[in-house]
């Protein structure tokens, strides 16, 4: 039955079929045979590793994110067959790997340890090269602000009347913001631990900066 359904076979009957396998490491390669499920390479391609708390047990996503990755890579590679086939006639087989999703969207991290040499390590809900940008404890929770540049973090320092941190010089910019989160995290939460999150969000937002809450399902 294999064999009836495989691309070959199919293809010389109907030269014009558009063909997709989703598969765990693709059709060829040392682990062709192997099975692969969200976990395994939320795990083995890397994301694994730079998701949770640091120095935390290994944490994946709270979605199957390589599932659904895999999906859209297929969806995308379907239409495009279908596109060269508007103008050839001919099919193509589509060929998508659990395994090429967390490969692809890691290419920041490994442009960082191809620059530097340095091995990204998990962060929280902090962002490597951007700061304030993560979830920070509230009166009564927390909220996410991401002040991804220069202009949302003089906005922030007004919002949380920090005014006198625009001029220290460890967060002068965005690189030593990022440098300096060890510093600037505390400060942040020690301002907002006076209000609720729904304060902070109303002030924050009408500054302009974005932010909100953590919502549950």
């Amino acid at each position: 039955a294999s064999a009836v359904l495989a691309y070959d076979f199919l293809h010389a009957a109907h030269p014009g079929l558009i063909y997709c396998s989703i598969s765990g490491y693709g059709q060829t390669g040392p682990f062709k045979d192997r099975g692969g499920f969200d976990l395994v390479l939320q795990g083995q391609g890397g994301v694994m590793s730079v998701t949770g708390e640091p120095g935390g047990r290994p944490t994946k996503a709270g979605v199957p994110i390589i599932d659904f990755g895999a999906s859209a890579n297929a969806a995308i590679g379907i239409l495009a067959a279908w596109i060269a086939k508007a103008k050839t006639g001919v099919g193509q087989h589509v060929d998508v790997a659990l395994l090429d999703v967390p490969v692809s969207w890691l290419g920041l991290l490994a442009a960082k340890f191809w620059s530097t040499g340095e091995v990204q390590r998990a962060t929280g809900s902090a962002h490597f090269m951007s700061a304030p940008y993560q979830a920070f404890r509230t009166s009564d929770g927390h909220i996410t602000i991401a002040a991804g540049n220069q202009d949302l973090w003089l906005k922030t320092c007004v919002a949380l009347g920090l005014q006198h941190l625009s001029g220290d010089a460890r967060f002068c910019d965005n690189n030593s913001r990022a440098r300096n989160q060890e510093a600037l995290v505390p400060l942040i939460e020690e301002a907002l631990s006076v209000h609720p999150s729904a304060h902070w969000i109303e002030v924050i937002a009408g500054l302009g900066v974005p932010c909100g809450p953590i919502n549950s399902v």
